[in-house]
């Protein structure tokens, strides 16, 4: 008898640890509109030095390419990147600053120079330095001072959209393609960190998606260490990317050399 009874103490204790564990914090009230967006700007992970470790996946339609490597950014100034296949050997080294992106292929021994330009023409999609570096540091790529914004809780979690749920069903169930951008960032409501950003526009046939997971506490921020990137439009691309190794606030080098005997291409 005694031992049903540890059973079924047992049984109870483990149920009730797997309940808690399944618990997600609700949310009842959202703050205002002007409030929500002070909370998250002033969570958005701020340093003035950055590295780390890096490992991914790219794909697109011909394309499917893993890698590892090493980035090291400076705040508003320069984001760096060394790239391996994944079998030890440097494939090339990138480096962005705030008017244009350089690459350095170390198998072909080329450089580019491209414009974020040429970059945006690549992937159909507008972007520019300071947006990269938004992406990677988990910090909302939308400015949101400059428009109007709707607070909605979805999921339970708080979202600044540029239209309300009913708006956006109405939108995209309208057959007559609409040329308007839908915009739903969503947002933690404990960490007011960002941990979806989704834009989208039906008469282009475009969609950008933002995924961010994993959160570490770094020196009182948080910074996502896995990002789900997609772009949907006619080139599909997703870019998968872990963080790990992170150190902030460290001076850092950023080493790119081109050798005499490369090719330059601009």
């Amino acid at each position: 008898m005694n031992r049903i009874k540890i059973v079924l103490i047992i049984l109870l204790v483990l149920s009730s640890c797997k309940a808690k564990k399944q618990t997600k914090f609700r949310v009842s009230n959202i703050p205002k509109t002007n409030e929500l967006i002070e909370l998250m700007n002033s969570s958005k992970f701020n340093c003035n030095w950055i590295s780390a470790k890096i490992s991914g996946k790219f794909i697109n339609n011909n394309q499917n390419i893993s890698f590892k490597g090493n980035i090291k950014i400076k705040n508003d100034s320069l984001i760096w990147l060394s790239l391996s296949p994944g079998l030890g050997l440097e494939l090339g080294r990138v480096l962005f600053d705030q008017d244009s992106i350089h690459f350095m292929n170390r198998f072909e021994k080329k450089y580019y120079k491209i414009s974020y330009e040429s970059l945006s023409s690549m992937i159909e999609f507008n972007i520019n330095f300071d947006e990269i570096q938004s992406i990677i540091l988990g910090n909302p790529i939308m400015i949101f001072a400059n428009k109007k914004f709707i607070t909605e809780i979805i999921e339970d979690d708080f979202s600044l959209s540029s239209f309300n749920k009913k708006q956006r069903q109405k939108i995209l169930k309208n057959k007559k393609k609409s040329d308007t951008d839908i915009f739903v960032t969503k947002i933690n409501p404990i960490t007011y960190r960002v941990i979806n950003e989704k834009y989208q526009n039906l008469f282009y046939n475009k969609m950008l998606s933002i995924e961010y997971k994993d959160f570490e506490k770094i020196n009182n921020n948080l910074l996502a260490e896995s990002i789900n990137l997609s772009i949907e439009s006619e080139t599909q691309i997703k870019l998968l990317i872990s963080f790990s190794k992170v150190q902030i606030n460290k001076k850092l080098s950023f080493p790119f050399n081109i050798p005499e005997s490369y090719e330059v291409i601009n």
